[in-house]
């Protein structure tokens, strides 16, 4: 696998530059097994380098999410904290909350095909039960 975070997070799809598809990390794939309940997922998108990973390590106040510095994307693929978050239901039920953060789309570093954005942002929104769209720039 050539994706890695500099955070704990788990990649959950990732890019294959090697033979150009998208794969699912196993590793991320195991830690989800272990749920038997419910659980309720957020994730963050929007445009790169506009502080998804920096908000998501905010609400869960443990840094599971890989922070850049630079002006190219951080982020690549769609990355799972394994430090679940208790929460509650609307009806009170207690649930688990697991956060992801998404590649920002727009990034001019990606030398992916054009339809790029389109499949992190569709995976996205297909995986989660919250998807928060950051549109700061």
């Amino acid at each position: 696998m050539s994706n890695k975070s500099a955070g704990s997070a788990l990649p959950l799809v990732y890019f294959d530059d090697e033979d150009g598809k998208f794969k699912v990390g196993e590793d991320a794939i195991r830690f989800l097994q272990q749920f038997e309940d419910e659980v309720a997922v957020a994730i963050v998108a929007g445009r790169y380098r506009s502080g998804k990973s920096f908000l998501l390590n905010n609400l869960s106040e443990v840094g599971d999410f890989s922070v850049g510095h630079t002006i190219e994307s951080h982020t690549k693929g769609i990355f799972l904290t394994n430090h679940p978050i208790d929460a509650t239901t609307p009806d009170g039920r207690p649930i688990k909350l697991l956060l992801m953060d998404s590649e920002g789309l727009g990034a001019i570093d990606k030398g992916k095909d054009e339809h790029y954005d389109t499949t992190i942002f569709s995976l996205a929104t297909l995986l989660c039960s919250t998807l928060i769209f950051n549109g700061a720039s």
